[in-house]
């Protein structure tokens, strides 16, 4: 029994740190006839806005899965139509490590080279204050975190006057 219980709780730890590496990401949608933002793996008739690409990372960004966000968020900069924006919904990212914060100043200044703008809505307070000291809310510009998604994407329809009707 306990050789079994020790091969369980082995196999418990390397799944957390599966999850924790290669955590569950996707990009989101506007589904018709639903209020909100939904995964488009689960409904692949969401609707898009031309240029706008929402990005849902579902851990902490930390050392061990920083890149992995990275690359993720390079792969949306090259989709096309080229994104104006790439708006992470962040709600689920509970903290950010120093090594988190070095890639997420890197891909900033790299996107902004490309002409995408990086955008944060629904950072929770102590991960905002992390950023903050990290000295990153000014490199990422103040006026790129919004309270929530909608929000977020009211901003960008107004910046480029987008619509849902005639631009998905």
């Amino acid at each position: 029994v306990l050789p079994g219980i020790a091969v369980a709780v082995v196999l418990s730890i390397l799944n957390i740190f599966r999850h924790a590496w290669w955590p569950y990401q996707t990009v989101l949608g506007r589904v018709p006839g639903m209020e909100g933002f939904h995964d488009v793996h689960v409904h692949p008739d969401a609707r898009h806005l031309r240029g706008l690409e929402i990005y849902r990372f579902d851990a902490p960004l930390f050392f061990v899965n920083a890149k992995t966000f990275r690359n993720n968020v390079r792969r949306l900069a090259r989709s096309d139509p080229k994104p104006q924006w790439i708006l992470v919904a962040a709600e689920p990212i509970t903290d950010v490590d120093t090594t988190a914060a070095d890639v997420l100043f890197e891909l900033d200044k790299e996107l902004d080279a490309q002409g995408t703008e990086l955008v944060f809505a629904e950072l929770k307070t102590p991960v905002r204050r992390k950023i903050d000291r990290y000295g990153l809310s000014d490199a990422l510009e103040p006026d790129h975190f919004f309270g929530t998604v909608e929000e977020a994407v009211a901003a960008y329809i107004d910046k480029t006057g987008m619509n849902w009707t005639t631009d998905t």
